[in-house]
C-alpha cells in the first residue's frame, strides 16, 4: 500500500470556501433570508424539539442565500 496517495482536486480552495464557508449576514440580509411566512411558521411551530426548529430555519435561510441543488444526469 502506498504511503502517500495523491488526491484528485475537483474544486479549487476558493470554490470550496465559497460553497462551505459560513456566510456573514448583515441585519437586512438576516431578515430577508430567515423570515418565515405564516404557513412555514405554522409548520415549524408543530415541531416539538426546539433544536429541530432552529436547524430547519437555518437550513431554509442558507438555502435561500445559496440554493445548492445537485444535478443528476
Amino acid at each position: 500500500m502506498q504511503k502517500h496517495k495523491k488526491r484528485i482536486s475537483i474544486l479549487t480552495k476558493n470554490e470550496i470556501n465559497e460553497l462551505y464557508q459560513v456566510p456573514s449576514f448583515n441585519p437586512v440580509e438576516r431578515i430577508e433570508y430567515f423570515s418565515l411566512d405564516s404557513g412555514l411558521k405554522k409548520e415549524i411551530d408543530k415541531m416539538i424539539n426546539i433544536e429541530s426548529r432552529v436547524y430547519l430555519i437555518l437550513i431554509i435561510g442558507y438555502f435561500r442565500y445559496k440554493p445548492v441543488i445537485p444535478e443528476f444526469t
